[in-house]
């Protein structure tokens, strides 16, 4: 799975800006990226179609137009980042998250002067803050606009990897940690059992779902 980076902060504070920046440098650098976006206003369907057939009982419409494709889900519970970044496979080198300050991953928050020395993550979830610098908070600091500096630590941080074989596991659409050594192994185990089948080369990426049933 790609490697997640939570951009936060609070309301007003610019968090959409600094992803926005991060984006257009880290693309203009050949990463590709993805977004995620915690949203506080339900979804409204891109189309009268997508409407109609969700309003006939489709859990799921997927639109394909002229240099996009979208998909609507119902969704009984709102899914966790964890969810939404294993529906994203392995198709991108990093997925950029606006919001989920609550989620397990690291985070960037953005902070303004205004808001005092309080912060929304504790120190240790935190790479970086874009803004105002807390005296009491021990991590890179940035301008809110050095989105070229911000984009470098991102890159040395999540996208510089030395060669070898990792293994990500989801349970129930839950990230579950594991130790390198416990990742080295899946990954070689899986690497080992579907190298000798017939059309496969030189996978870069095996994604296996195991679904129990009754």
């Amino acid at each position: 799975m790609p490697p997640v980076l939570c951009v936060v902060g609070r309301p007003g504070s610019g968090s959409q800006a600094v992803v926005e920046g991060l984006v257009r440098e880290l693309t203009a650098k050949g990463v590709r990226v993805a977004t995620a976006v915690e949203a506080t206003e339900p979804l409204t369907p891109p189309s009268q179609a997508a409407a109609d057939y969700a309003t006939a009982g489709s859990e799921m419409t997927i639109i394909r137009a002229p240099g996009s494709v979208a998909s609507i889900r119902r969704v009984d519970d709102e899914p966790s980042l964890d969810e939404l970044v294993w529906e994203m496979r392995d198709d991108y080198d990093l997925v950029l998250a606006d919001g989920f300050h609550r989620s397990s991953y690291l985070k960037l928050e953005v902070h303004r002067a205004g808001d005092g020395d309080e912060m929304l993550c504790h120190k240790n979830e935190l790479l970086a803050i874009a803004g105002d610098k807390p005296a009491n908070v021990d991590v890179p600091a940035f301008a809110a606009d050095d989105f070229a500096h911000m984009a470098d630590l991102v890159r040395r941080r999540f996208l510089t990897q030395e060669p070898g074989e990792d293994a990500t596991l989801f349970i129930d659409g839950v990230r579950l940690p594991l130790a390198l050594f416990v990742r080295k192994i899946v990954a070689s185990t899986v690497l080992g059992m579907v190298r000798p089948l017939k059309g496969v080369d030189d996978p870069k990426s095996v994604v296996v779902a195991v679904r129990r049933r009754g």
